[in-house]
Parts: C-alpha cells; sequence; structure tokens
C-alpha cells in the first residue's frame, strides 16, 4: 500500500489524479487540475475529500484528462443507484491475466451456446429444470460481461491515441 492509499481522507478521485500527475504536472496542482477539468478548485477539493459526490460529466472529463477510464466504472457503481445494480466492478488487469480471463470466457461461451440450444427444445416451454440452467447461464453470461468490460478498459488505459 503507497502513501496516497493508505491516507483516508484521500479517494480514488484524488488517488487517480495524483497518479497522472507523474506525467503531467499541471494534476499536482488542483487550482490547475480544476482549470482542465472546468470546475472550481473549492469543487474539486470537496469531491476529492468525499464531501460531495461528483456528477457524471465531471467524472467523465476526470477519466479523460487523467487518462482513468476506470474512473466511470467506479462512479457508476458506486454513485449511480442503476449502475449499482448492473455494473459489475472492474479490475485493472495486466494483459498477460486479462488474456487467460478472456480466453476462460470465450471457452465458456461455446458451452453455454449449446445449453440454450437445448433449453426448451422439446415444446418450446421452460421447465422447473430448464430454469436453473438457465440461471446458470445467466450467471456465467454476466462473468463473460465483466471481462469483456475488463478488455475495453484495459484497451482505452493504454492504447490511448491509436484507437
Amino acid at each position: 500500500m503507497t502513501y496516497f492509499e493508505s491516507n483516508k481522507h484521500w479517494n480514488v478521485f484524488n488517488l487517480r489524479r495524483l497518479e497522472a500527475s507523474k506525467t503531467n504536472s499541471a494534476l499536482k496542482s488542483r487550482t490547475e487540475t480544476a482549470k482542465l477539468l472546468g470546475i472550481s478548485r473549492s469543487r474539486l477539493a470537496r469531491i476529492e475529500l468525499s464531501e460531495s459526490s461528483p456528477y457524471a460529466e465531471e467524472i467523465r472529463r476526470m477519466a479523460d484528462v487523467y487518462e482513468a477510464p476506470e474512473l466511470m466504472n467506479h462512479f457508476c457503481h458506486s454513485f449511480c443507484t442503476i449502475g449499482q445494480e448492473i455494473m459489475p466492478i472492474i479490475e485493472l488487469l495486466e494483459f498477460d491475466r486479462l488474456m487467460r480471463k478472456a480466453t476462460a470466457a470465450l471457452h465458456r461461451a461455446c458451452n453455454i451456446q449449446s445449453e440454450l440450444i437445448e433449453l426448451g427444445a422439446e415444446d418450446g416451454v421452460l421447465k422447473t429444470d430448464d430454469q436453473e440452467k438457465l440461471m446458470k447461464i445467466h450467471h456465467e453470461l454476466q462473468g463473460i460481461m465483466k471481462v469483456t468490460i475488463e478488455l475495453d478498459l484495459f484497451i482505452k488505459k493504454n492504447m490511448k491515441g491509436e484507437m
């Protein structure tokens, strides 16, 4: 755990700004950062100190300026009641781990295809056994969705300017 992460007064928005300041010196200052984001310095401070919740457009700008697209996932999962229900928490993974997860997900997708075809095959109606299988398929699809979003995030974070 770094010094920044151990300081309980700093949240993910502050941490991402400080991380981004290593490559963009303007982000070391809240005043300069606020100008880049188009908000007041005090508004940025309130967000970074968890005194105010950020707005979606502020997060979009932070994600862009800090080159931290993961902030959008964090916002959706942490601040949006709909996002909390439908958005998985995304991990920032190294490429080798992400590749293994994506490969496993694709393998599972092939199995899901045949399982879906078998559901209700006799009369087109889901039986109790079919419903249990459908719930299992749903769970597997959620895992595939998560790794798809993780791959998308990896691409956005690491292929900047090349998309």
